[in-house]
């Protein structure tokens, strides 16, 4: 499932994967570079559920728990585009 989200994030400009789990289910991505005020409600208005950075000391962060089926890690995967893509930081 690692892989997939690898894959995905490289059409998603603005969004880092920090680093790579060793032993759970859960990624941090660094969103800072999205530019949205508050990312974390444009991602829930998106139908996402990440858990707030902020709750976790690290603003401008997002956690994703993926362990779920690759179907279901895909629509998220294609719901978070779509966010992606409005970002301010991504506007041409």
């Amino acid at each position: 499932l690692l892989d997939l989200i690898e894959q995905e994030l490289k059409s998603m400009p603005g969004v880092v994967l920090r680093q790579r789990p060793q032993a759970s289910f859960l990624v941090w991505f660094d969103i800072t570079a999205l530019g949205f005020e508050d990312a974390h409600a444009e991602f829930e208005k998106g139908g996402i559920g990440f858990s707030n950075g902020a709750d976790f000391g690290g603003p401008g962060h997002v956690r994703l728990n993926f362990g779920c089926p690759r179907e279901r890690l895909r629509e998220i995967l294609r719901r978070m585009k779509k966010v992606v893509d409005r970002a301010p930081g991504n506007r041409k």
